[in-house]
C-alpha cells in the first residue's frame, strides 16, 4: 500500500494515554544477557530515555540472584534467551515464583518461532510481556515496549501474592450495588483512523476505589450462578451509556461480550432487545461478541440464542478466533458479521511468521465470506502498518488506547481526532 494513502495514527505517548491517568513509568530495570556489548547498547538507549536506576547482570545465575536480593524489586527485566549458564526460559521460570514478578522484555537474536514459543512460554507462567525484540535493540522499539508497563497493583488487591477473589456474598451484594462497573475500550477503522465503537469490559470497584478485573470475579461468578444477572447489569449499563453518548452527539457502537451460560438461555435475545428498545439505542449500535469457546456447551441451544439474536438486527462477533477447536465450523452455522482475530496473532506478527500467517489465513477467510474483521492486540505502529495492508478492519489495542471509564471516553475521542 502507499503510504500516502496511509492512515496516521497518533502516536502512543500522546492519544492512546491521554485518559484522566497519566501512564506509569518503570523504575528499576535490569539488563540480563552474556554479551557487554549488547548489555552496552541498551543501557545506552535507555539513558537517552531517561531511566536511571539500570542494573546489569552478565547471565541468568547473576539475575536470579540480582532479581531475588532487590529492594525495592525490579519492575522490568530485559533479557536474552541463549545464555551459558541459566538460560533465558530457566529465567522465566524463577521469575514466575516470585511473590512481584517484573514485566518482561525479550531482547535476543534467536529465531522468530524460538522468540514466539518463548514470549508464549512467559505468559503461560502469568507473566506480562511488554515486548520482544530482535537485537540489535533500538531506542525506538525499546521505547515502544517499555511504553506499555502498568505499575503493580496495590497490596490490597492482593493475598498470598496473587490477586483477590471475590466471595459469592460480595458478588451478590455488589450486583445489588454500584461496585460492578464497566470501562470501555476504543475501536478504530484502521484505513481512516476513525473511531467506530468501543468495546464494554466489565470492572470490581472496591470500596477504597480500587478496580479488580474480571479474573478476580469471573469465575466465582460462573460457578455460583450469578453470571446471568452479572451480565444483565454489564449489558444494561453499557446500552444506558450508548444512548446517553449518543444523545450528546458522539455516535458509538458498543460491544458487550457473552458467556457461555447466556448462550444457554434462550430468553437472552427477548430481555437485550427489550432493554435496547427502552434505552432507546439504535438496534444497529450493538455487538455482542461471542468467543467460540462458548458455544460447546450445548450446540443446539446456543444456535437457538445466536440466530434469534441476528433476526433481531443485532450483530454477531466471533471473538478470539482461532483459540478454540472449530473455528471454521462455527462461522459455517452461524451467521456471524464480525470475525475478531485474538491478540495472539496479532501483536508483533510482523516478527512471527507462523502468526502471520494464521493472521493473513483468518483475514482471507473473513474476506471470502463478506464478514468484517477486527483485530485486538495492537500494541505498536508496526502492529497497526501490518494490519493495515492486510486489510483488517478494526483494530483495538493499547497502541490506540487503554480500557478507561465513561467519563474519559469523550475527551479521548477528541484528542485522537485532533491528532489524527
Amino acid at each position: 500500500m502507499d503510504d500516502t494513502n496511509r492512515s496516521k495514527p497518533p502516536p502512543t505517548s500522546s492519544a492512546s494515554h491521554s485518559t484522566s491517568t497519566s501512564a506509569a513509568k518503570a523504575q528499576r530495570l535490569l539488563i540480563v544477557d552474556d554479551k557487554a556489548f549488547a548489555r552496552s547498547v541498551i543501557r545506552r538507549a535507555l539513558d537517552k530515555m531517561g531511566y536511571t536506576q539500570v542494573d546489569e547482570a552478565g547471565g541468568g545465575l547473576a539475575a536470579i540472584e540480582a532479581v531475588k536480593s532487590a529492594g525495592p524489586a525490579y519492575d522490568v527485566v530485559i533479557c536474552d534467551i541463549i545464555m551459558p549458564d541459566v538460560d533465558g526460559i530457566q529465567l522465566l521460570r524463577e521469575f514466575a515464583d516470585l511473590e512481584r514478578p517484573p514485566q518482561i522484555i525479550l531482547a535476543s537474536g534467536s529465531d522468530s518461532s524460538v522468540l514466539a514459543a518463548t514470549e508464549e512460554l512467559a505468559k503461560t507462567r502469568g507473566l506480562k510481556v511488554l515486548g520482544v525484540l530482535k537485537k540489535p535493540v533500538s531506542k525506538d522499539a525499546l521505547d515502544s515496549a517499555l511504553s506499555g508497563f502498568e505499575a503493580a497493583e496495590p497490596a490490597a488487591t492482593k493475598r498470598s501474592g496473587s490477586m483477590r477473589q471475590l466471595t459469592k456474598g460480595e458478588l451478590a451484594d455488589g450486583l445489588e450495588s454500584d461496585a460492578v462497573t464497566v470501562f470501555y475500550q476504543p475501536k478504530v477503522e484502521l484505513k481512516s483512523g476513525a473511531v467506530t465503537s468501543v468495546e464494554a469490559l466489565v470492572r470490581w470497584r472496591e470500596r477504597d476505589g480500587s478496580i479488580l478485573p474480571p479474573a478476580a470475579f469471573i469465575s466465582v461468578a460462573e460457578d455460583t450462578g450469578l453470571i446471568r444477572p452479572l451480565t444483565e447489569k454489564v449489558v444494561a449499563i453499557a446500552l444506558d451509556q450508548c444512548s446517553a453518548w449518543n444523545k450528546d452527539g458522539l455516535d458509538l457502537k458498543v460491544s458487550v461480550n457473552m458467556s457461555a451460560q447466556d448462550l444457554n438461555d434462550v430468553t437472552f435475545p427477548d430481555e437485550i432487545s427489550e432493554t435496547i428498545d427502552e434505552l432507546g439505542v439504535p438496534v444497529e449500535h450493538v455487538i455482542v461478541e461471542v468467543t467460540e469457546t462458548g458455544l460447546f456447551q450445548d450446540l443446539a441451544t446456543s444456535l437457538d440464542v445466536m440466530t434469534r439474536l441476528h433476526l433481531k438486527g443485532i450483530k454477531l462477533s466471533i471473538d478470539d478466533f482461532g483459540t478454540g477447536y472449530s473455528s471454521m465450523g462455527q462461522l459455517q452455522r452461524i451467521p456471524f458479521s464480525e470475525l475478531k482475530v485474538d491478540r495472539a496473532f496479532v501483536t508483533n506478527a510482523g516478527n512471527r511468521p507462523k502468526a502471520l500467517a494464521i493472521l493473513k489465513a483468518s483475514v482471507d477467510l473473513a474476506q471470502r465470506l463478506g464478514i468484517g474483521t477486527t483485530a485486538e492486540g495492537i500494541e505498536t505502529a508496526d502492529d497497526w502498518a501490518l494490519l493495515e495492508d492486510l486489510g483488517i478492519d478494526v483494530g483495538q489495542g493499547f497502541y490506540i488506547a487503554k480500557p478507561m471509564p465513561a467519563e474519559d471516553v469523550p475527551g479521548w475521542v477528541e484528542s485522537w481526532q485532533v491528532a489524527r
